[in-house]
């Protein structure tokens, strides 16, 4: 059980990671205290909590890095023109791909999926799946 205790708990950091990675597209400043704050709105154990940390952390570090391999994948689509739930599922997806040798791909590709079809639309987990496949 505590392996899957592990799956769901990284599962639901992945979540909460696109939730607030997806808050931040709208309000850039201050990224500390909204962490402090959205933390404090959510139930997350220890574990979790760090998985979630290191995601954010991961991801606003080489969101650069991150942007231009979605851009160079995503066919005729720029950063801005994707709808805007989609890109932290991205960014999550592809930070777990390029840093988390302990993830296997196939396993942040389906997540991401999942994630594009319980927040966006089959059209946009098509697209993530798309996507992340080229990567």
């Amino acid at each position: 059980m505590i392996l899957g205790g592990i799956a769901v708990n990284r599962k639901m950091a992945r979540e909460m990671a696109v939730r607030f990675l997806f808050q931040i597209e709208f309000q850039k400043n201050n990224i500390k205290e909204q962490v402090e704050n959205f933390l404090d709105s959510v139930e997350i154990e220890d574990y979790d909590k760090d998985y979630f940390l290191e995601i954010i952390n991961g991801v606003i570090n080489s969101l650069k890095e991150i942007d231009e391999i979605i851009e160079s994948k995503a066919k005729d689509w720029t950063i801005d023109r994707m709808a805007k739930m989609d890109l932290p599922i991205l960014r999550v997806a592809i930070y777990e791909m390029k840093h988390r040798e302990d993830i296997p791909v196939s396993v942040s590709i389906n997540e991401a999926v999942e994630l594009a079809k319980k927040f966006s639309s089959d059209a946009s987990s098509r697209f993530i799946n798309g996507v992340l496949g080229q990567v």
